[in-house]
């Protein structure tokens, strides 16, 4: 692997981290951001992000099998847990994933 010469080098790629790598990148600043999972740290990719989407379908849920008091019939309303989390990652990954076409994509 060729050396490499850098200005900044970012350890972390949680949210300070990548937008301290990003900011850096934008105005002309060769940066090495290093991280050894996945982009966007512990709360968009296990913590904040996908719980609130799973709080989310829970209230869907909740509120699909109480809404005769509005006139509505909904009959059977259940989970399918592989969707369920078919969609978490779906909302999760166009945002962990913005390696290709970012300012600091991998080279």
């Amino acid at each position: 692997m060729a050396q490499q010469a850098y200005d900044l080098l970012v350890i972390g790629a949680g949210a300070a981290g990548s937008t301290a790598a990003t900011t850096a990148a934008k105005n002309g600043i060769r940066v090495a951001l290093v991280e050894r999972d996945k982009i966007g740290g512990t709360c968009l990719n296990y913590g904040c992000d996908p719980t609130k989407t799973l709080i989310h379908i829970a209230s869907l849920l909740y509120h699909s099998r109480h809404v005769e008091q509005y006139g509505l019939h909904i009959s059977d309303a259940q989970v399918d847990w592989p969707s369920v989390m078919a969609w978490v990652h779906q909302v999760i990954n166009p945002l962990s994933n913005h390696g290709r076409g970012h300012p600091l994509g991998r080279r």
